[in-house]
């Protein structure tokens, strides 16, 4: 990837809605859990692009990698 890439991030409170709530994709396969948390974040992102507001971009972490 060139060096004007893009960083798409959601805010923690919509990655919770996708992924955290109690027993969320309990009556799912596998692969419709993984289609589920793909679809809800793809919308996710869509209405932090229209509203042009993303999360801040994380600083990073001495210890952390980062890719």
């Amino acid at each position: 990837m060139d060096d004007k890439r893009h960083e798409i991030r959601l805010w923690d409170s919509q990655w919770v809605n996708v992924v955290n709530h109690e027993h969320c994709y309990a009556d799912f396969t596998k692969d419709d859990a993984v289609a589920m948390a793909v679809k809800l974040t793809e919308e996710a992102m869509a209405r932090n692009f229209a509203d042009g507001k993303w999360p801040p971009k994380r600083t990073k972490q001495p210890g952390i990698a980062h890719e």
